[in-house]
């Protein structure tokens, strides 16, 4: 796994296929120094590492230190789904609201 890169598997924990997870926003919080960061959305079974281009949310958002990124989204994910990150320097937090839809 790439240095900086973190994936988080927001996906449905149900068993049934047909629930999906309603994304409603996310926290991105900097920590002490300027940050750039990217989120998308990526298929849990895709080969590649990186998302396709046309599911990016956010592509290389600078955020400035001690500053905080609220994404208010409503976003539906299916089950091979999951929410992808990426930064480029420092320390975020990432904080991803929302429900389970059955």
């Amino acid at each position: 796994m790439d240095e900086g890169l973190v994936e988080v598997i927001v996906s449905p924990k149900a068993v049934s296929s047909l629930t999906q997870t309603l994304v409603t926003s996310i926290l991105v919080a900097g920590q002490g120094v300027t940050n750039t960061y990217s989120i998308a959305i990526k298929e849990t079974s895709a080969a590649s590492p990186d998302p396709a281009a046309e599911n990016i949310i956010v592509y290389q958002r600078s955020l400035a230190q001690y500053s905080n990124d609220v994404l208010s989204l409503g976003l539906t994910l299916g089950a091979d789904n999951t929410i992808w990150f990426k930064q480029d320097s420092g320390t975020l937090s990432y904080t991803i609201m929302g429900i389970e839809i059955t």
